[in-house]
């Protein structure tokens, strides 16, 4: 992970975990960690906040500094298979093909974890529970309004999920959750320091 997504990880965990369940993630990596890294949070009160989650993955295709930025980079995660759906759909409508999870029906939704886990030169879109395990350059994570204790597990999971490279990494969280518009805060500020250092 790169540093600055461990840190905040890491404070996620403290602030929302009690403290015998924190099971803070260490980078044994030694390096001066030099990796471009943008955080980003949107905190959302759109009706349509799948639209949000979509522009904020074409905005990874606006940035001039990313480095051979391939559809294939971007992952999208979210909570609920519905809303991932919807999310999706709003991305086929821009043109944006998709390998995802999030068939309702259980038969096609195994069929499709199959294509998504042998890879696919297209954004990839899964369950933050399906994507333990994983990691992606490029992450956009959606946070429901209604966040259970479930919930902030699968969160911090998500925020862990992000894969340092020397190309530049980036995660972005859509948030409608209020309960967590104040950890967002340190994430808002820390995007005002470091403009113009990323990308």
């Amino acid at each position: 992970m790169p540093k600055q997504a461990l840190d905040f990880a890491r404070d996620f965990a403290v602030r929302y975990f009690p403290e015998k369940e924190i099971n803070l993630p260490e980078n044994n990596q030694v390096s001066l960690d030099l990796e471009p890294c943008e955080l980003r949070w949107v905190q959302t009160s759109a009706a349509n906040p799948e639209e949000v989650c979509r522009d904020e993955m074409l905005r990874f295709f606006t940035k001039p500094v990313m480095q051979g930025l391939a559809m294939a980079d971007v992952t999208f995660l979210c909570g609920r298979k519905e809303f991932g759906y919807r999310v999706v759909k709003a991305l086929g409508q821009k043109g944006i093909k998709t390998v995802h999870t999030y068939e309702p029906e259980e038969r096609e939704s195994r069929r499709q974890k199959m294509g998504f886990y042998m890879g696919d030169a297209k954004v990839k879109a899964t369950t933050l529970h399906s994507f333990k395990g994983w990691e992606s350059r490029l992450l956009v994570i959606y946070i429901d309004q209604s966040v259970s204790e479930k919930d902030l597990a699968l969160i911090y999971t998500g925020l862990t999920r992000i894969k340092r490279s020397e190309k530049g990494s980036c995660i972005t969280v859509v948030s409608s959750s209020g309960y967590l518009a104040e950890y967002g805060k340190s994430w808002l500020d820390y995007q005002a320091k470091t403009t113009d250092l990323v990308y």
